[in-house]
């Protein structure tokens, strides 16, 4: 068996899992997603990479927007969060608020999470970029600037974080959307009982 179709049952046994625990109404928990990027970029290119469209927003940042998104010199070991069950509401510092881009990195920044979000089911991707519409998003940037070089990013929100990684030789990555208020670290089964059995 390869590792995309364990992969694949193993996401579809988590999805039925949580449906049947949360009477149907799924939730956005931790969304764990890896990247070969060498691999993905020789055998396809389905859509832009993460990479390709941060480049473009810190491009659009400008030398101010940069200045304020760039919040370390160097990258963690891993994405902020690691495996915790709970992410914080917060990591600070939290970066450049979208608010104060300019009207081209705003945009870019919202196709960014827009990325991230059209990897969920659709029904749970328009729900989730509706509930973002207009909310205060913030991005940061931890080490160099070179392309190529690791480095980390973070966007953060109202419940949302979306984090991405590079390891040490920069050929793989690791990121990850989670809604920290609701995210894996909950009880659902005690949350259901509550609900349904009080």
């Amino acid at each position: 068996m390869s590792v995309e179709s364990l992969a694949g049952q193993m996401r579809t046994a988590a999805r039925a899992l949580l449906t049947g625990l949360d009477g149907g109404q799924r939730e956005l928990a931790a969304r764990p997603f890896g990247d070969d990027a060498a691999r993905r970029w020789l055998e396809y290119r389905p859509r832009s990479r993460p990479g390709d469209l941060v480049r473009e927003l810190l491009d659009a940042l400008g030398p101010q927007g940069r200045s304020a998104a760039v919040v370390a010199g160097q990258p963690p070991a891993d994405i902020r969060t690691a495996t915790s069950p709970r992410a914080s509401q917060q990591i600070t510092p939290l970066g450049a608020p979208a608010a104060g881009l300019r009207p081209a990195a705003r945009a870019l920044l919202a196709q960014l999470v827009a990325l991230y979000l059209d990897r969920l089911p659709a029904e749970l991707a328009a729900r989730e970029a509706a509930r973002l519409d207009g909310s205060d998003l913030h991005f940061a940037w931890e080490g160099p600037l070179t392309p190529g070089a690791r480095h980390y990013y973070r966007v953060q929100g109202d419940d949302l974080l979306i984090e991405y990684d590079t390891t040490a030789d920069g050929n793989h990555a690791h990121t990850v959307l989670r809604r920290p208020r609701g995210d894996f670290g909950d009880d659902v089964l005690a949350a259901h009982y509550a609900r349904e059995h009080p």
